[in-house]
């Protein structure tokens, strides 16, 4: 049961609805949720997801472990490409520039005079048209990017082989258009590395086989470079899919849990970077069609930093928006609790927000263990004692002199497990 919040929701719900038809077409801003553990934030994305999950191509993603010794988003930039790939019946999202970004860094091109890599690149470009091979390419990619990263698609499993295979199904459905082709043509998706929408005449080929020895430097000005040519091709992506689909579409809705991982504030401020760079560069076809994502993310502070606040009514101008994530309020707690036990409701909600002060994990936590107490003859608010984090990461209470330990509620997450 969710609830309160709604003011959150309808801005996220402004923001991820089709443009008006003189609407302009620049980004919307980012949303950044911030807010204390277990204020809630959380929720709100997984409502978001619930909300809009049948209207528009959606995923909800989360960095589980770190990218050994250096920050990549690349794991998490290939999770959000192909959650959001799946798309929606009548909204069809390809990737054909990212697609070929990721197998020129694959490739291996070291040794090799210039003539021989530019051979090299075109062959590896020529096999991969094939089913079978863009197949396995792309089920080995999806399984190492979903064991770092936790991903959410709309009715798709949870697991990472399963999830890998369902993703990878779906993504090849979309290239070759079902199963009446085996083969199909990048068509102008090479030719893209040649201006990226910034207005570049640079050699397509070269830039390709330059990013893949640039992508495997330690040099951190190197891999930036490298991190913006792989989001802007994402954006090129977008832009093109959401240009192809009928009427007026929605924006995609991208939710970005845990925005103070190294790996999530590298990619926003590389998608603040390409979003830029492309307002500022002459206007083309290409670049000046309206950018279709919408970026909700979470934040316990430094992500946040810099953002705007938002006033609470209609969303603000600039590239961030900060939203405070509240308290519940007694009336919300109530509301909740009913949810729980509606006979006891009023009583029951009395004593969690003398508790909690609307806490959101703890309100849970209380009203759930409440629940679980209704064979003691008086429920009293000194009864309790507060829940406290033990260091095996759950939280206990006592009632009644009997004491009890439960898992973390939703909205107080311990660190990420990987599920490998």
């Amino acid at each position: 049961m969710f609830v309160g919040r709604t003011s959150v929701l309808e801005l996220i719900g402004e923001l991820t609805e089709p443009r008006g038809d003189h609407a302009p077409a620049g980004p919307r801003p980012i949303v950044v949720l911030t807010g204390c553990g277990g204020s809630g934030r959380t929720a709100i994305l997984e409502e978001a997801l619930r909300t809009w999950r049948d209207s528009t191509a959606s995923v909800l993603v989360q960095p589980l472990v770190p990218d050994g010794d250096r920050t990549s988003l690349r794991p998490l930039l290939t999770s959000i490409t192909l959650g959001l790939g799946v798309g929606v019946p009548g909204y069809r999202v390809t990737f054909p520039r990212s697609l070929v970004a990721q197998l020129a860094i694959s490739a291996d091109f070291a040794g090799l005079p210039p003539g021989d890599q530019l051979i090299r690149l075109r062959e590896r470009l020529n096999e991969y048209k094939r089913k079978p091979a863009l197949d396995s390419f792309l089920t080995e990619l999806a399984h190492d990017s979903f064991a770092l990263v936790h991903v959410q698609v709309p009715g798709l499993s949870d697991l990472v082989p399963r999830l890998a295979a369902e993703v990878t199904r779906s993504t090849l459905n979309r290239l070759y258009r079902g199963r009446r082709l085996m083969r199909f043509s990048w068509g102008d998706a090479v030719d893209w590395f040649r201006h990226q929408d910034q207005d570049f005449t640079r050699n397509a080929e070269t830039t390709l086989i330059e990013l893949s020895a640039r992508a495997k430097s330690a040099d951190p000005l190197v891999r930036r470079s490298v991190d913006d040519v792989l989001v802007a091709a994402f954006l090129a992506d977008l832009r093109h899919s959401h240009a192809r689909v009928r009427g007026r579409a929605p924006q995609m809705l991208l939710l970005l849990d845990d925005g103070d991982v190294p790996e999530t504030m590298a990619f926003v401020r590389s998608l603040l970077r390409v979003r830029q760079a492309i307002a500022d560069s002459r206007p083309t076809p290409g670049n000046r069609l309206p950018d279709p994502l919408t970026v909700v993310t979470t934040s316990a502070g430094p992500a946040a930093a810099g953002a705007v606040p938002w006033p609470g009514t209609d969303p603000v101008a600039g590239p961030r928006v900060r939203v405070d994530v509240t308290d519940l309020s007694a009336t919300e707690v109530l509301q909740l609790s009913r949810g729980h036990d509606w006979t006891t409701s009023e009583r029951t909600a009395s004593v969690a927000f003398r508790l909690t002060h609307g806490h959101a994990a703890a309100t849970e936590f209380v009203l759930r263990r409440l629940g679980k107490t209704r064979g003691c003859s008086t429920i009293r608010a000194r009864c309790w004692t507060a829940p406290a984090r033990t260091r095996t990461g759950t939280s206990t209470g006592t009632c009644c002199g009997s004491s009890s330990a439960t898992s973390t509620p939703t909205g107080g997450r311990t660190t990420p497990r990987s599920r490998r």
